[in-house]
């Protein structure tokens, strides 16, 4: 540790060098040099500017040290050492601040660079570093190392889960054991991921010690507009230095601006580099002038990397301009398992070669279907079990669950996985697609019904009605044996496949989620849900008449008694019999949901998730008072639209559920300031995570965000 005192005046100002470029001046006017005046008069003023900057960045280097603001504190330092580079008091100072952040080895390095700097070996500068050297290498050496002595497992996995940062800059420059440590597994460096977070000190640190860690790295991101430091990463892959790569991402900033040599060297040279360890490649397009299409092809990409099994590919082109010639392929089969494109347009004959080769596919994501083939997926993809059709959602973590997914976990445990039949089918529209065909929709759902488990249809105008194409199919019933999650957008409820599907309830014996984001008859709908006789787990509804709240009333009676017999039940009775009701979401588009409904609600003692949005008039805050005080086991709260919600009945809200209430939603409430959401914060202990939106009375989000971070609270504020 240096030994320097920290008191003030920490730098006397070294005046006899300015008065004697002063006294120059003085000469040189009286000999009517006026030329030289002004320069030795410049020199002068430039010579108070840096002793005076000097000597503020020192108090202001101390000073931020005491705040513990170090980063900040070291930056002053190093300008001092900048600003005069033979003085020993910039690195000393420096020092002292490393000293207190336990950085030894900096200390030594430092030293070794001022003494390097400052030459005089008789001066007492020189004498000053060299004993504080000696000092800190004897304080080195009886430092104990506790972190170096932890389990070599328990080690390896807390340096795994450091950021980049930490690892790079922090922990490397502790010592030479850190460093070693920090080379020993590749445990400790999975992902490498190159942005533009402003952090460019990182970023030149990885450049340099890319070549010991490159053999360990698994997961290379690139996501920089730097297009200097995307071509060094892609040539450090030609030239094998990553050659352990196995997923690749050259995200949208990377390949905006990209030129078209460098596209044709990551298609001729980089990619074919991985080609025999490539399983996860993730291209987006979206945003490139050049002709990308020209020169990025499908079919090039799968010939280079022939052991690909995740691909995604964003391009602003019709797909038929990247299909590519699929004759290049030396087998019949690929053993790609999961392919997301994001294309312009696709049409039947632009995807049909793809499927032929890649009858491997376990999930399919296609957007911007103007052609229908789903009938094409029976004859080429007989192991589908996730298909994404028109579909704008966020399929990616469902899509890895099936892909990473060997083993089957719900008949028999431990036998592999059955790749026969679709799992998950996820439909949507847009105004530029075109329509799936009624018949292939229909056998899409019919040779699939024994193994479905998730259907998210959310417009049924992206699929024909069957008038034009076979007899009715009002009158089908439809058995879905292990159908879990049904969403229904429903803009059309005569739609014949939309029938079919409410009146799928009674023959889902499995089904626990349900959700109605749209209007639609709730009569009928609650008529199927009391005919399966038996609760969800999870109802999302949309209310659009009065009618809505004696519906909703009926069914919720029945689930409450319902509760009440589940006392009764047998061990032997089946886990979709004994299912409780845990989450409400009710959307009242039309203002009509009362008191009443809520007091219902109140008497249903399983609900954990509660979310309403209402601006009906016939809802008072009495009303929610009552419900929040009776469920003993929320945990989650959405709530919008009311206009009665302020302040002051945030705060009472908050009060009812402090012991219970981890999540919250707040969104469209009017009357709610800042203030109030941090009382609901200090209020609700158990708070774990907060989200509000759209409450224009809110103005500084970034108030609620720190009060969030010093409470160790999840928050995202977007108010404007």
């Amino acid at each position: 540790m240096t030994t320097i005192d920290p008191s003030f005046p920490l730098y006397v100002l070294d005046v006899n060098t300015i008065s004697t470029s002063f006294t120059k001046v003085g000469k040189a006017i009286d000999n009517l040099d006026y030329k030289l005046a002004a320069n030795w008069a410049s020199a002068s003023i430039d010579q108070i500017r840096r002793s005076l900057l000097f000597t503020v960045l020192e108090h202001r280097a101390y000073a931020l040290s005491k705040l513990d603001k170090f980063e900040a504190a070291i930056k002053d330092a190093k300008e001092m050492i900048s600003i005069a580079p033979n003085l020993s008091r910039g690195y000393l100072i420096l020092c002292n601040i490393y000293a207190i952040q336990g950085k030894q080895q900096h200390i030594i390095d430092l030293y070794e660079t001022a003494l390097e700097n400052i030459k005089d070996f008789s001066s007492p500068q020189q004498q000053l570093l060299t004993q504080e050297k000696s000092k800190a290498e004897q304080q080195n050496k009886k430092c104990v190392d506790f972190v170096t002595k932890l389990p070599k497992e328990l080690l390896y996995s807390i340096f795994s889960h450091l950021d980049q940062r930490s690892k790079s800059i922090c922990c490397w420059d502790v010592s030479k054991k850190w460093r070693n440590v920090l080379l020993k597994r590749s445990m400790v460096w999975p992902t490498l991921n190159i942005n533009d977070d402003g952090d460019q000190i990182t970023t030149r640190r990885i450049s340099k010690i890319l070549p010991h860690i490159s053999a360990h790295i698994r997961t290379l991101i690139i996501n920089t507009e730097d297009q200097v430091t995307c071509s060094r990463y892609l040539v450090d892959i030609y030239q094998g230095y990553l050659n352990s790569v196995k997923t690749l991402q050259i995200k949208m900033k990377s390949i905006k601006d990209m030129k078209p040599a460098l596209l044709k060297g990551l298609i001729t040279m980089v990619i074919p580099q991985l080609g025999n360890i490539l399983t996860d490649l993730t291209l987006d397009f979206l945003g490139n002038e050049t002709d990308a299409s020209s020169i990025i092809k499908l079919s090039d990409l799968l010939f280079a990397a022939p052991k690909l099994k995740h691909l995604e590919y964003t391009v602003s082109k019709r797909l038929s301009n990247i299909t590519g010639d699929f004759t290049r392929l030396t087998t019949l089969e690929h053993p790609l398992i999961d392919l997301h494109l994001n294309p312009l347009e696709t049409t039947r004959i632009s995807i049909e070669p793809l499927l032929k080769h890649c009858r491997q596919l376990r999930c399919l994501n296609v957007h911007y279907c103007m052609e229908d083939f789903t009938d094409l997926l029976k004859i080429y993809c007989p192991n589908l079990q996730l298909l994404g059709y028109n579909f704008d959602g966020e399929l990616k973590n469902r899509r890895r669950i099936i892909c990473d997914n060997k083993f089957i976990s719900n008949d028999h445990v431990g036998l592999p996985q059955r790749h026969g039949g679709l799992r998950e089918l996820y439909m949507a529209d847009y105004s530029m697609a075109g329509v799936t065909k009624f018949q292939h929709f229909m056998s899409l759902i019919k040779n699939n019904a024994t193994t479905l488990e998730v259907i998210n249809i959310y417009d049924f105008r992206s699929i024909s009605k069957q008038q034009q194409y076979g007899p009715s199919a009002m009158d089908d019933i439809l058995k879905l044996p292990k159908l879990k999650n049904l969403t229904i957008g429903i803009s059309d409820e005569q739609h014949p496949i939309a029938s079919l599907l409410l009146r799928s309830f009674s023959f889902s014996p499995a089904l626990t989620t349900l959700r109605l984001p749209k209007e639609a008859n709730l009569q009928t709908i609650v008529d199927s849900l009391l005919s399966s006789k038996r609760p969800l787990q999870n109802l999302k509804l949309a209310l659009v008449n009065e009618n809505s709240n004696n519906q909703l009333m009926r069914l919720f009676n029945y689930y409450i008694s319902l509760s009440s017999l589940s006392s009764y039940l047998t061990p032997t009775t089946s886990a979709a019999t004994t299912t409780t009701l845990n989450t409400i979401e009710l959307s009242d588009e039309t203002n009509h949901l009362t008191n009443k409904v809520l007091d219902v609600i109140s008497n249903i003692k399983t609900i954990k998730w509660f979310g309403i949005y209402s601006e009906s008039t016939e809802i008072s805050m009495e009303g929610l008072t009552r419900m929040f005080k009776k469920l003993n086991v929320i945990t989650h709260v959405e709530l919008g639209g009311f206009n009665f919600i302020d302040d002051k009945e945030i705060v009472v809200i908050a009060q009812i559920l402090k012991d219970r209430l981890t999540h919250i939603r707040l969104y469209h409430l009017n009357n709610l300031t800042t203030f109030g959401v941090i009382l609901l914060m200090e209020y609700a202990t158990r708070l774990k995570n907060i989200f509000v939106s759209d409450c224009p009375m809110i103005e500084d989000t970034k108030a609620i965000e720190e009060f969030a971070k010093m409470k160790e609270i999840d928050a995202e504020c977007y108010c404007w």
